[in-house]
């Protein structure tokens, strides 16, 4: 059965942490996974990453930070998803 999996949190929680956990006990169970983040999975994703991520940016305003999000949730994930199978687990 296909398994998606999304971990929530602040920055600096452990998410990224959490998500190579997770997925090497899944691969350990011999499933495929397939990680993404977002922002970022795609070539726009990762560039709207890139500027939000950029400390010289910190006068951006909360409205232009909800814009970028959406941005990057505006291209399409097929791209990040590309290989994923109906026994894949993923992790985000």
């Amino acid at each position: 059965a296909l398994s998606f999996v999304v971990l929530e949190g602040p920055d600096g929680s452990g998410k990224s942490t959490q998500a190579l956990r997770l997925k090497a006990l899944y691969e350990g169970r011999g499933r495929e996974v397939v990680s993404v983040r977002e922002p970022g999975g795609t070539a726009v994703g990762e560039r709207v990453r890139d500027i939000l991520l950029d400390p010289t940016l910190e006068t951006m305003t909360t409205r232009s930070e909800l814009l970028l999000f959406m941005a990057s949730r505006a291209t399409p994930k097929a791209q990040a998803h590309g290989s994923m199978t109906r026994s894949a687990a993923t992790c985000a």
